[in-house]
């Protein structure tokens, strides 16, 4: 029976180490914040219009954040 409580405790570590992971990837709204942001920048047009200015110039606003 102790084999238990040891596996118990483990998995419980294991959920933690993952919980703090992901709080520290960003924030549970991410992706919907993303999805707004391409739909409001009208992205998901440009692909299907093949407008390759506009999607260019996304690509360089987001290459301007890499550090």
């Amino acid at each position: 029976m102790g084999g238990d409580a040891n596996s118990r405790s483990n998995l419980a570590y294991a959920v933690k180490i993952v919980h703090a992971t992901c709080c520290l990837a960003g924030a549970p709204s991410y992706v919907d914040e993303i999805e707004t942001a391409i739909s409001d920048r009208g992205l998901l047009r440009a692909v299907r219009g093949h407008d390759t200015p506009a999607l260019f110039d996304w690509f360089v606003e987001l290459l301007s954040f890499q550090g």
